[in-house]
């Protein structure tokens, strides 16, 4: 079974972090902002936001989904949680 986002709503999946050393300060974490990857989008969303845009979301942003094979949590959010998309 899938997902489909529906209105202005977003399915993303989580961008694991790199590690970059053993300490690991998980109340500072929190406070950043998160990368993911874009699953589905719904019908109404105005930004320029597509399947498989990389996207930095606000600290706290969306509905924690669980399920699938994948370790990587994917969460449900409104576009407006959305601070942008990363480009290269």
């Amino acid at each position: 079974m899938r997902l489909q986002p529906i209105g202005r709503s977003l399915l993303v999946q989580v961008k694991p972090e790199e590690k970059k050393s053993k300490l690991i300060l998980t109340a500072s974490q929190s406070d950043e902002p998160t990368q993911a990857i874009v699953i589905g989008v719904g019908e109404k969303v105005e930004a320029p936001i597509k399947e498989g845009d990389l996207v930095l979301l606000a600290p706290y942003a969306g509905h924690k989904m669980t399920g699938g094979t994948d370790s990587e949590p994917y969460l449900l959010l409104s576009e407006k949680e959305v601070l942008g998309i990363l480009r290269e």
